[in-house]
C-alpha cells in the first residue's frame, strides 16, 4: 500500500508526466485553442465550394462529350459530295459531328447552316421559312430523303468490280482506295453480305501483273495467306519489273557495231519491245505504221525536190530592153 501511494505521489510531482484529460476538457480546449481548425460538415463544404471563386467545378461526362468537337472542326459539306454511293455515308458522318457539338435543336440547325455550301444553306433557310423544319430530326429526315438514292446490290458491287489495278501503280494505294470504297458500300447496304474483301483485293492485284509475274505469285492467292504479306511480295516483283523496263540512257545497243550499218530487215529483227506482253498483232500494226511514215516522208522529199528543180526553157529567156517600145516586154533567146 505504501508503494502505491508513493507511486501516485511521484506521478503528481513528476513534471514530464502528461496528465490524461477528460473528454469534456478536451472539447473545451479545442474550442478555446485558436490554432485548432474546426471540422466542417458536408453541407458547409458544399456551400464553400459553390461560393469559392478559385474552385474549379467538375464537369459531367455529358458536357465533356459535347465540348470535344467545335463547329469549326466540322468539314464544310459541298453539293457535289452528295452524289454517288457515298452520299449516304457523308450525310451520316456530317449529322453525327453536329450532334456532338450541342444537344439543342435550334443550335444544331444553325451549325448545319454554317457548315454547308451556299446552295445547301439557302435550302435550309427555305425549309425554315416554309415551316418545314422546326426540329433537328425533321431536317435530318429531309436531307436523307432528298439526297440519298436507293441502290441495288448488283449496282453497288459493280462499282467495286470496275476498279482495276495496273502494275505501274503502288499496290498499297490501290488497296487503300478499294478498302474505302468497300466501306462506303457496306455503310449503304449494311444488311447485305459481300464476297471476302481481302480475297477480292488479292485477285485484282494479281490480275494487274504480267503473265510471267502471275505464275510466280499464283501460289500466294490462298485465303490463309495474309493480305499484307501478299502486298509485300507483289511490291518486290513490281520493283523487278520497273528495273527491267527502265530505258538505259547513253548505252550502245548490242546490235550496233563499229563501221557496220544494218539494213532494214536486220534492224527490225533486232528491235526489242519494252513491254513483254506485246502480241504479234501489235507488232504487225507497229510495222505497218512505220511503213506508212516512211512512205509519207518519201513523198514529202519528192515534193521538195520538184519545187527546187531547174526552171523551164521559157523561164530561162533573158529579158532585154527594147529601145523602140521603151519597155522590157520582149523576151529574147
Amino acid at each position: 500500500m505504501k508503494r502505491i501511494e508513493l507511486w501516485s505521489q511521484e506521478k503528481q510531482t513528476d513534471p514530464f508526466h502528461a496528465p490524461q484529460l477528460s473528454t469534456d476538457s478536451v472539447k473545451e480546449e479545442k474550442q478555446t485553442n485558436p490554432f485548432h481548425a474546426p471540422q466542417l460538415s458536408t453541407d458547409s463544404v458544399k456551400e464553400e465550394k459553390q461560393t469559392n471563386p478559385f474552385h474549379a467545378p467538375q464537369l459531367s461526362t455529358d458536357s465533356v462529350k459535347e465540348g470535344l468537337i467545335k463547329p469549326r472542326d466540322i468539314p464544310v459539306l459541298e453539293l457535289h459530295q452528295l452524289q454517288g454511293l457515298d452520299a449516304t455515308a457523308r450525310l451520316q458522318m456530317f449529322f453525327e459531328l453536329i450532334e456532338q457539338c450541342s444537344s439543342s435543336d435550334a443550335t444544331r440547325i444553325q451549325i448545319a447552316k454554317g457548315r454547308v455550301c451556299s446552295e445547301l444553306s439557302i435550302l435550309i433557310h427555305s425549309y425554315q421559312t416554309n415551316h418545314k423544319v422546326e426540329t433537328w430530326a425533321t431536317l435530318r429526315n429531309l436531307f436523307e430523303t432528298e439526297f440519298t438514292t436507293e441502290v441495288s446490290v448488283d449496282r453497288a458491287w459493280q462499282a467495286l468490280e470496275t476498279m482495276s489495278y495496273d502494275w505501274g501503280e503502288s499496290p498499297q494505294a490501290f488497296t487503300h482506295r478499294f478498302i474505302c470504297q468497300h466501306a462506303v458500300i457496306a455503310t449503304k447496304l449494311p444488311n447485305e453480305k459481300f464476297p471476302d474483301r481481302d480475297k477480292t483485293i488479292k485477285r485484282k492485284l494479281w490480275y494487274g501483273l504480267p503473265v510471267a509475274s502471275r505464275e510466280k505469285l499464283e501460289g500466294f492467292l490462298d485465303e490463309g495467306y495474309p493480305l499484307k504479306k501478299f502486298i509485300d511480295r507483289l511490291e518486290h516483283e513490281r520493283q523487278l519489273l520497273e528495273e527491267r523496263h527502265t530505258p538505259k540512257v547513253n548505252m550502245i545497243p548490242a546490235h550496233k557495231k563499229e563501221g557496220k550499218v544494218l539494213d532494214e530487215k536486220e534492224t527490225n529483227s533486232s528491235i526489242h519491245f519494252p513491254n513483254s506482253e506485246t502480241t504479234e498483232d501489235e507488232v504487225e500494226s507497229l510495222k505497218q505504221q512505220i511503213q506508212e511514215l516512211k512512205a509519207s516522208l518519201t513523198q514529202v522529199k519528192q515534193e521538195k525536190s520538184s519545187s527546187h528543180a531547174s526552171p523551164s526553157r521559157r523561164e530561162t529567156f533573158t529579158q532585154k530592153y527594147c529601145a523602140y517600145c521603151q519597155t522590157q516586154t520582149h523576151n529574147l533567146p
